[in-house]
């Protein structure tokens, strides 16, 4: 039988980890961050189109508000950029501060 100080200090090891965090994630952090991971990783480049939030939404199992929520958000953190009837586009990196 485990005492209850050794399950409390397991528990505790499993947050500093990161593995419990004690906040669920939401569909919309699943897609920004999925997003943010394709940029970063280059699936996505600067200047390239986004697929329409139909075909997002359809591949992720989400409704198309949720993928729009998720895109205005990486569009206040200026990774992309977007317009009415346009697309959404990947923005470069900003320039380097010296």
């Amino acid at each position: 039988m485990v005492s209850q100080d050794t399950a409390i200090l397991a528990i505790q090891d499993l947050v500093d980890e990161g593995f419990l965090t004690g906040t669920p994630i939401s569909k919309t952090d699943e897609i920004a961050q999925w997003l943010r991971d394709r940029i970063g990783d280059g699936t996505y480049r600067p200047g390239d189109q986004l697929p329409v939030s139909r075909a997002l939404a359809a591949a992720h199992g989400v409704s198309r508000g949720t993928v729009d929520i998720a895109r205005r958000r990486l569009v206040s953190e200026r990774l992309l950029e977007t317009g009415r009837r346009r697309g959404t586009y990947v923005l470069p990196p900003p320039p380097p501060t010296p």
